[in-house]
């Protein structure tokens, strides 16, 4: 089967490219998820600490 150029080029450059930038882009999206679960746990405990102590003055 004929292929042109063009379909060679973008065949062997872009589409590699492309899914370099999602692969970073996708661990990106990971690490910035585990960070946010990690920060609202953090506030979550605080949180918990402060009713507690509230409560444990009564």
């Amino acid at each position: 089967m004929f292929t042109s150029i063009r379909f060679k080029i973008i065949l062997l450059t872009v589409i590699p490219i492309a899914l370099i930038y999602l692969l970073i882009f996708g661990f990106g999206i990971y690490q910035l998820q585990l960070h946010l679960r990690a920060d609202v746990e953090d506030e979550m405990r605080r949180l918990t600490q402060q009713y507690a102590g509230i409560f444990s003055g009564f």
